[in-house]
């Protein structure tokens, strides 16, 4: 006779990962990236970006008294607002820290998927805490991707899922490789290939085969269609580890959020 298994999950917009620098009070206090701004104790913030000033008057709808959380990428301030006017937003610091990188540092080789599934692969990625993603290009890679307008729309993605998740370190998106150079730089990884004939995730990342190697770690999930007979030679060749996530066929973005959920979570 089979137990009934039942799993309760949490939900909220703040990551597990990040309990440690957030307080669970700010769970629910919206979350804006800004560029190249500077933070200090009890200072005043302005902000005159204009998209920005709109969103928190217009989109967010926030009031003067109410808190808001604004992050750099490096910093982060939560501060109180104290005026707004149709032209700037301004707010007092009233708490700020430096943010620090999750550890283990994972970085994902990323294959170019199509561009709804690509984003969506970026979306998780920074949620879980990516390092780095590093695209490639494969023999059944569907389209281009690595112009200055990808990169653009990449942080934009990037940014938004930081902003709703709380997990306020953007990944770095490095420039796109052929598949020959991709797994030449797997090397420099203890890289961990998703495939169907691998080990357990249980028996692989839990093991000290993989959390007591002094590289960083990165992951590998193959491109919609899979690798051509040569690709797979070659990425056997130079993996570290394979490893099985689930008997079913998945979309490659479901693969690549559910192995860096699991490398995030076990690691």
């Amino acid at each position: 006779m089979h137990k009934k298994i039942c799993v309760w999950a949490v939900c909220d917009s703040e990551s597990n990962n990040q309990m440690s620098m957030n307080k669970v009070g700010e769970s629910h206090v919206f979350s804006l990236y800004v560029d190249k701004k500077e933070f200090k104790n009890n200072q005043l913030c302005e902000l005159t970006d204009t998209d920005l000033v709109h969103r928190i008057t217009h989109v967010l709808r926030l009031e003067v008294g109410e808190e808001l959380i604004l992050f750099t990428g490096t910093y982060r301030a939560l501060i109180t607002l104290e005026h707004m006017d149709k032209k700037r937003v301004i707010g007092r610091v009233v708490e700020f820290s430096q943010i620090h990188v999750l550890t283990p540092y994972i970085s994902w080789f990323l294959p170019v998927l199509e561009r709804e599934d690509f984003e969506n692969a970026l979306t998780m990625l920074t949620v879980y805490g990516a390092y780095t993603i590093i695209p490639f290009i494969s023999q059944k890679s569907r389209r281009n991707w690595g112009s200055d307008k990808d990169f653009e729309r990449a942080k934009k993605i990037m940014v938004a899922a930081a902003e709703q998740s709380k997990q306020y370190v953007l990944p770095l998106i490095e420039p796109v490789l052929s598949f020959e150079h991709m797994t030449k730089k797997m090397t420099e990884y203890t890289t961990v290939l998703f495939e169907f004939d691998g080990q357990s995730p249980r028996e692989l990342l839990l093991g000290d085969n993989v959390q007591k190697k002094p590289k960083t770690i990165a992951g590998l999930v193959g491109p919609e269609g899979g690798f051509s007979a040569e690709e797979e030679a070659l990425l056997r060749a130079h993996a570290t580890h394979v490893c099985t996530l689930v008997p079913m066929t998945l979309k490659a973005c479901d693969a690549v959020s559910l192995g860096m959920g699991l490398m995030r979570s076990l690691l």
